[in-house]
């Protein structure tokens, strides 16, 4: 056989196989070719691009027929690359993507062209011939790459950018309280304060939810299936929308919680949801919805799209098989969510009927109740006088404290670590009486701060503040921590949870001499 490809490659091949090889390239790559000849303006389509455009006849179609078939904001984009290239000085080669609706379904799809400008010697642009290649399924497979990863993006940074943002809303608000309490200034000068105020919140609000967008991946359950997803669907109505499909959403009212990470369940989520906006040709519906079901939380995603034919049913779950090739599936999205589930206990189940639609029903186990968070009462009276020790990293935020907590008639020392913090509390002479340290700074953080003093110094209590509250959600809190504040907060809760910590102590000082 060899010998026989050997010999016919020296013969060449016949007109006839060569035209044939030509075809059968174009329809493996998913090719057309066509050739204009500008002077007589006679067009010439080769087989492929009959096939992909969709058009059945003998013939072309008039030039116009095919552009205005092209979406409106690439048209001028493609005739702008052409007419570049056919200028006498243009480098006579253009490259363009656009969208195109098909002759045959009238489904948009996106193409590459790529061709060349011939011209005659006097400059005059008298040719043109180009190849048009069907690229949908790698445009739509990048959408989908980048769809996760700005999910992804958001579940790893998010917690990052909004600790930061957290550490300048608490500056402002503080500030923003000394303005609008401060009596010696004058009343418009004081509502700029509360305007200021009233803006942090709304700023805080919009934290608070990308915190609990992109909670921590690493730290894993219990988290709230129902919240969860319900923070996920203001991005994915977007994705949606640009697909003309509808997304309805509906979830249960009492917490489910699960034992998973929030990037599993958005990963999941991603998955079925993009499955089932493929499965749909053109408008539709998708419905999901959250419940408990027995001892299980329940996601349920239904399409109303072609559905899955009985021989493809059984196979779905096999990596690397998809329906949806044309459309940019991988193959490995219902593989890598049934992995998902099977590691957290859980099951993923698919039933479908063909030219009727697909339910994706997911389950986790239930989560045991969780333990309570460590996040004390804010109100309680106390002395004044008090000496305490602030640690905080953020310059802004330990000049603001300092000034609000000495002002109440307490003694203020600072530093930028715990490292320093726990120096200072071996050269100070006269002891302290309360900690405040925030829980992220470099070189010792607050929570080894409190792990190394529950040791050293069982008696002296601490306050941790922090603008990630999921650092801690499963940290076992030292028994010297009295409570947590969270930023960004306001004067009236910081003040009202010093007084209650060192009220708590003296509490228990008096008790344990009594």
């Amino acid at each position: 056989m060899l010998v026989a490809i050997d010999r016919r490659t020296h013969d060449g091949p016949t007109p006839v196989e060569e035209a044939e090889l030509f075809h059968e390239v174009e329809r493996l790559t998913g090719t057309g070719t066509w050739d204009w000849d500008l002077v007589r303006d006679a067009m010439l389509w080769s087989r492929g691009l009959f096939r992909v455009y969709g058009y059945d006849a003998d013939s072309p179609p008039p030039m116009n027929e095919v552009l205005q078939r092209i979406h409106p904001d690439d048209r001028d984009a493609l005739s702008a690359a052409i007419l570049k290239a056919g200028e006498p000085s243009g480098s006579e080669q253009y490259r363009a993507e656009f969208r195109l609706r098909r002759f045959d379904d009238d489904v948009e799809r996106y193409f590459l062209a790529v061709g060349r400008v011939t011209h005659d010697d006097a400059g005059n642009a008298v040719r043109l011939i180009g190849t048009v290649r069907d690229v949908t399924t790698e445009r739509r497979s990048l959408a989908r790459r980048d769809q996760s990863s700005a999910m992804e993006g958001l579940t790893a940074l998010g917690p990052g950018i909004a600790h930061d943002i957290n550490n300048a809303l608490t500056a402002v608000a503080l500030c923003a309280d000394e303005l609008r309490d401060n009596e010696a200034v004058d009343p418009s000068t004081r509502s700029i304060g509360e305007e200021i105020g009233r803006a942090v919140e709304s700023a805080a609000l919009v934290v608070a939810h990308l915190l609990k967008l992109g909670q921590s991946a690493h730290a894993k359950g219990p988290i709230d299936l129902a919240s969860t997803v319900q923070l996920m669907v203001p991005v994915l109505r977007r994705i949606f929308r640009s697909a003309d499909a509808t997304l309805a959403a509906s979830y249960a009212e009492a917490p489910l919680l699960i034992d998973a990470k929030p990037a599993e369940v958005h990963q999941v989520v991603m998955n079925l949801l993009l499955n089932a906006r493929e499965a749909m040709a053109s408008e539709g519906t998708v419905d999901m919805s959250v419940r408990r079901s027995g001892d299980d939380a329940v996601l349920t995603v239904s399409d109303s799209g072609v559905g899955i034919p009985p021989e493809h049913l059984e196979r779905i779950f096999e990596p690397g098989f998809t329906t949806n090739q044309d459309k940019g599936g991988s193959g490995f999205g219902l593989t890598n969510v049934r992995a998902t589930l099977l590691a957290s206990g859980g099951s993923v189940s698919v039933a479908s009927v063909s030219g009727q639609g697909t339910t994706v029903t997911v389950r986790w186990p239930l989560a045991r109740k969780p333990r309570a968070a460590a996040v004390g009462s804010l109100v309680a009276d106390g002395a004044p006088g008090h000496r305490i020790l602030l640690v905080d990293d953020h310059r802004a935020i330990r000049r603001v404290m300092k000034r609000l907590i000495a002002r109440e008639g307490h003694a203020v020392t600072t530093a930028g670590n715990g490292r320093v913090a726990l120096e200072l509390l071996e050269r100070e002479p006269t002891p302290f009486d309360l900690v405040i340290s925030d829980v992220s700074m470099p070189e010792m953080d607050g929570l080894a701060l409190a792990e190394t003093l529950s040791s050293a110094r069982p008696n002296l209590p601490l306050v941790l503040i922090t603008g990630y509250a999921a650092e801690l959600n499963d940290q076992q809190l030292p028994p010297n921590v009295r409570a947590v504040l969270l930023k960004p907060f306001h004067r009236r809760h910081l003040l009202e949870t010093v007084e209650k910590a060192v009220a708590l102590e003296s509490d228990t000082a008096s008790s344990e001499h009594r």
